[in-house]
């Protein structure tokens, strides 16, 4: 778990970090596996100590880049890659995990991708959700 507190407090910056209906938070959690919780500046990043890290300094970078522009969820997903944050999901996945299906042998390529096989060996149920040509039919 990791605390953020933004200074200065500037509700207009506040609101354009979090986004409708908190839509940007709700974006970095799914990307990073974590659950944020905020009340006013004070925001709380739980989940594992190498993905709480990343989140919670990629929130103090986009509020510090909220007061000079309008973030969108474009500019969210930007600020990820910018990041370079799939490098630091690499290192905490295994290397060459792949399952051997009746069409071939299945690999994954993105660090989700590579969680998602992971919890396919792990697991007897998963379901899979998200976007089209993400991996989710193997």
């Amino acid at each position: 778990m990791a605390e953020v507190h933004l200074k200065p407090v500037d509700n207009e910056r506040l609101a354009n970090l979090c986004g409708p209906l908190d839509k940007h938070l709700r974006q970095l959690e799914r990307r990073f596996g974590v659950e944020i919780n905020n009340r006013g500046n004070n925001f709380r990043v739980i989940g594992s100590p190498g993905t709480v890290e990343l989140a919670a300094r990629l929130i103090e970078e986009i509020y510090a880049a909220g007061k000079d522009e309008m973030i969108t969820a474009e500019k969210i997903h930007l600020h990820i890659q910018n990041a370079n944050i799939d490098d630091e999901l690499d290192k905490q996945l295994p290397e060459e995990l792949s399952i051997k299906t009746k069409h071939g042998i299945v690999k994954g390529r993105t660090p989700n991708q590579r969680l998602y096989l992971e919890n396919i060996q792990d697991h007897d149920i998963n379901f899979g959700i998200g976007p089209a040509g993400t991996g989710k039919t193997y």
